[in-house]
């Protein structure tokens, strides 16, 4: 069987943090701007008590790099980590964060991962191929969940994190950053409907 041809080799994608007001800032491949080449985005937001992260991405290698993005900027604890979908480009490396990170999903997020990790990870392998670095993956799914909204209190800055209903998927998250008014949404606006818009 001949394997499918992908648009970019995850193993070369090499990411790096943009500011996009004080103490936050996205996570994109460097080759964000060639939409052939692109990978998943991440963020992060950096308060007087510590660090979210939002996306863990694909794998661990990649994991990492978000990781040592925020440690360019900050010292503090990575407090909080939050995925906006059970989506493997999305979820797959939060093994790779330190134990004492609090892991937040909508409860239907948590749900996929604890019940479908082992085949959502055979698709992520047929989908990216062997040497993605998926098999290394370990399944680590929610410590909070949230069915409505809560909120993060990381000192100076306050992360709204709500569910506003089906997008991608049944448990996609909606990310705020209060003070600064940027939200990280997922996938939900480059999806097909019933996505939003």
């Amino acid at each position: 069987m001949q394997q499918k041809s992908r648009p970019f080799e995850l193993a070369d994608v090499q990411m790096r943090a943009r500011e996009l007001a004080d103490g936050v800032y996205a996570v994109m491949a460097t080759d964000v701007d060639d939409t052939d080449h692109a990978a998943t985005n991440a963020g992060f937001v950096v308060g007087d008590s510590g660090v979210l992260v939002v996306e863990s991405l694909s794998n661990g290698r990649l994991a990492s790099q978000v990781i040592g993005e925020v440690r360019k900027v900050t010292a503090l604890p990575i407090r909080f980590l939050v995925n906006t979908s059970f989506h493997g480009d999305h979820c797959f490396g939060n093994f790779a964060f330190p134990s004492q990170t609090v892991i937040i999903h909508h409860e239907a997020t948590k749900r996929v991962i604890d019940e479908r990790f082992e085949q959502d990870r055979t698709f992520m392998i047929d989908l990216l191929g062997a040497d993605a670095g998926i098999e290394e993956v370990v399944a680590r799914s929610a410590d909070v969940t949230v069915s409505g909204a809560c909120s993060v209190d990381l000192g100076s800055k306050h992360v709204d994190i709500e569910h506003i209903g089906f997008a991608q998927t049944d448990g996609d998250l909606v990310v705020r950053m209060r003070e600064d008014n940027i939200v990280f949404v997922g996938n939900m606006l480059q999806a097909p409907p019933p996505a939003l818009p």
